[in-house]
């Protein structure tokens, strides 16, 4: 739309130009700052990532050599790998930048993407299951356990008392 000032009509367009490099400018700034923030974060809770995986670690080959002394050799066995792939990754997570983690994880996931969406998953169980005993003992209330039986429910289950004639 041309103007006395501006014949050819371009200082609208030009001024949504300018506009909308700042704003292009300011969202990258701001993204990577987030990722600043992120990968600090990362860096700063990778230990306590490794322990919880090694504690898993030691869990699973304990419950193996359970599993062993059942004469359950199968299981023990897939246990037993599942506790030293994890312990291996424990070490790889504690030695590793939050960048190389975030490297392998991608490169596993397009090597094996079903392996990787079933990790996922069972991550995400296991992350729920740890916040909810984190905030169960955070409200003092202890690790979270199953409801005890109710009284009725225990009467239920024992079998009536025999009726004299």
């Amino acid at each position: 739309m041309p103007t006395d000032n501006d014949p050819t009509g371009s200082q609208p367009r030009s001024t949504l130009e300018e506009v909308a490099e700042i704003v292009g400018r300011n969202a990258r700034a701001a993204l990577s700052d987030v990722l600043r923030a992120i990968n600090a974060y990362a860096q700063d809770n990778k230990g306590t990532a490794a322990r919880q995986l090694d504690d898993y670690a030691d869990a699973a080959s304990k419950a193996a050599g359970a599993l062993g002394a059942r004469n359950n050799d199968l299981g023990a066995r897939l246990l037993g790998e599942a506790a030293d792939h994890m312990s291996r990754a424990s070490e790889r997570v504690a030695q590793a930048s939050a960048d190389d983690i975030a490297d392998g994880l991608e490169s596993a996931a397009r090597r094996n993407p079903a392996a990787f969406a079933a990790g996922a998953v069972l991550a995400g169980v296991a992350l729920g299951y740890l916040l909810k005993a984190a905030a169960s003992e955070r409200a003092g209330q202890g690790p979270s356990r199953l409801p005890a039986p109710s009284p009725a429910a225990d009467a239920s289950a024992s079998p009536p008392p025999e009726s004299t004639p």
